[in-house]
């Protein structure tokens, strides 16, 4: 389908659909928070050739809270519908 035609037929036939993401940011900063603690362990294990068993379990702990906050929320996403 070439360009022109798709954005006519959207523009006919489609719809717009906004999304609130702002509850999420921080959610997203929490998950930068836990890249940045990886990369901390990781620079540890790399310079000294080891790691603490601690380290990791606490970090697995993490992801698997935000793992599950974020199935969670995303279970009950629904897009905001524009006319």
């Amino acid at each position: 389908m070439r360009v022109g035609t798709f954005i006519r037929n959207a523009a006919v036939h489609g719809e717009v659909k906004v999304y609130d993401i702002g509850e999420v940011m921080h959610l997203r900063q929490s998950l930068n928070k836990v890249g940045t603690n990886i990369n901390q362990v990781a620079m540890v294990a790399n310079s000294t050739n080891s790691i603490y068993r601690k380290d990791i379990d606490e970090l697995k702990e993490q992801f698997a809270y935000f793992d599950r906050v974020l199935k969670k929320y995303m279970d009950g996403f629904k897009p905001k519908e524009i006319l």
